[in-house]
């Protein structure tokens, strides 16, 4: 009996990390669905896995995707259990990844987990969570993962770059502005219209490349570029356009 009471009191005075972790139900089962139901996305960003900290992980910012602007490099936590959150060990360095962020909980600090030194997680930093689709790996030129159903999918980054899903204005409403790229298909120059002010365009390949980014102010030059469709992405979404 005394054995009994003795793995009882043990059990009882686990840390909290041991507890499983509980999503809501029905849990949006692929990456579009999940940027359309979840406010508390504060980013979306492609990123280069940098170094690990701890159960975290430091990222590189390649690309702003939509909502507020990071750091160029950033803190991201994962799981050290029951925390709700992807383990970013599932990740290597060097890896490219398409994430959907929110502003970090610190519940890590609460649900201790006694391997991890106490209260390594910051307000400031971020988080990547587990209840839903919040990452996408991206390789070889393809974004690889549950973009559009709960099956696995190749997209060309290109062609992803351009899913109207990407669009989405993170916790706001859709904007009613609508840029337009002309003329189109173009020789020498485009322009952009509706833009705000000082807006800097990245204009990529079909195959998803960056080719160059540029002031969309005035006229942008194409002249130099291979005949072909490219993607231009701005703060209001992605314009295709054909260089004749």
């Amino acid at each position: 009996m005394k054995r009994i009471f003795l793995l009882f009191a043990v059990l009882t005075l686990l840390p909290l990390s041991s507890n499983a972790c509980s999503c809501a139900p029905n849990s949006p089962n692929n990456y579009c669905l999940t940027l359309s139901t979840d406010t508390t996305i504060r980013t979306v960003i492609m990123a280069e896995k940098v170094s690990d900290y701890h159960y975290g992980m430091y990222v590189r910012v390649i690309s702003v995707l939509s909502g507020i602007t990071p750091p160029d490099t950033l803190l991201v936590w994962g799981d050290h259990g029951g925390l709700c959150r992807v383990y970013t060990s599932s990740f290597s360095n060097g890896d490219t990844l398409i994430l959907a962020l929110q502003q970090c909980d610190t519940f890590g600090n609460v649900m201790v987990n006694p391997q991890y030194p106490p209260n390594l997680e910051s307000a400031a930093d971020y988080q990547l969570s587990i209840c839903g689709v919040y990452h996408l790996r991206v390789n070889n030129g393809n974004v690889q993962g549950a973009v559009t159903s709960a099956n696995l999918q190749f997209y060309p980054l290109g062609v992803f770059l351009a899913n109207t899903c990407i669009t989405l204005s993170v916790g706001s409403a859709h904007t009613a502005v609508v840029p337009e790229v002309y003329p189109n298909p173009a020789s020498d120059v485009i322009r952009i219209s509706n833009l705000p002010a000082g807006e800097v365009v990245r204009v990529y390949s079909a195959a998803g490349q960056l080719v160059f980014t540029a002031d969309a102010s005035g006229e942008i030059g194409v002249g130099e570029l291979a005949p072909g469709v490219y993607f231009l992405r701005s703060s209001l979404g992605v314009l295709r356009f054909v260089k004749g």
